[in-house]
């Protein structure tokens, strides 16, 4: 079995706020070998780091208030959504965070040695964002994990990025197992499964059990989210026999 890692989910979330330089510079500074983050596009075409469509939640006028309207990433260049900072939401410590370039995360990881896993989200972007984030990603020398969620999707990632780490998170299946063995060409794919707990409860797909576990194992190296205690550690490494897990932070490495 190979060394189980630990990944952060948005950097360490539950210490810092989420998707900022703050928190991938905790995550390394704590041991993480990978960080997750969520790419997203301004209107004037910059790849930023933002989980959400909106500003709304995380982002803050000088004055502490969110804005009133929805306002998507989107609808905002570089320099108005700059105009915003993007930690005070999670504590008064963090006013003034800004929104980081993917760039920037992507430099910092490269020194730092860490892997950046690129969640699925931009499989629903326009062909243009998705093209303004394959540029940057293309110019980056950090290694790379990019998640999907459809066997079609993983083909395009394997062609266009055949040194990064694929990771399946599309419905389980032998067929669809044995497919994504074979798009991997040799590398070893990581699936992804829910941990059934309360903050998977949402989750419509089934969620990991040691039959399915099992399965994945096969053909993959299993990746388990998203923990938050010892006992769900435990119960990941030794009867899942996971590979990666996904914490907000609450489980060091």
């Amino acid at each position: 079995m190979s060394k189980l890692r630990m990944q952060a989910h948005r950097g360490v979330s539950t210490e810092y706020p989420e998707n900022t330089m703050t928190a991938f510079r905790a995550a390394a500074a704590q041991g993480y070998p990978i960080i997750e983050l969520d790419p997203a596009v301004t209107k004037d075409g910059a790849v930023v780091v933002l989980h959400d469509g909106t500003v709304n939640r995380t982002g803050r006028r000088a004055d502490g208030t969110a804005p009133e309207t929805p306002t998507p990433i989107r609808s905002l260049t570089l320099a108005e959504a700059r105009a915003l900072e993007y930690g005070s939401w999670f504590g008064a410590a963090f006013c003034g965070e800004p929104i980081p370039l993917l760039s920037d995360v992507l430099a910092f990881a490269d020194e730092a040695g860490l892997v950046v896993k690129i969640d699925n989200k931009y499989q629903n972007f326009p062909e243009s964002e998705q093209e303004a984030l394959f540029a940057v990603l293309r110019g980056s020398s950090a290694a790379l994990a990019i998640t999907f969620s459809t066997l079609a999707w993983g083909e395009r990632i394997a062609a266009a990025f055949p040194a990064a780490e694929l990771h399946y998170d599309g419905p389980v299946t032998e067929e669809n197992l044995h497919a994504l063995a074979a798009l991997a060409g040799g590398r070893r794919p990581t699936v992804w499964l829910a941990y059934p707990c309360r903050r998977t409860d949402w989750v419509k797909v089934p969620r990991a059990d040691e039959a399915l576990c099992a399965l994945v194992k096969r053909y993959a190296d299993l990746g388990v989210w998203i923990l938050a205690e010892e006992e769900e550690r435990r119960v990941a490494r030794d009867v899942f026999r996971c590979d990666v897990i996904e914490t907000t932070g609450s489980l060091k490495p």
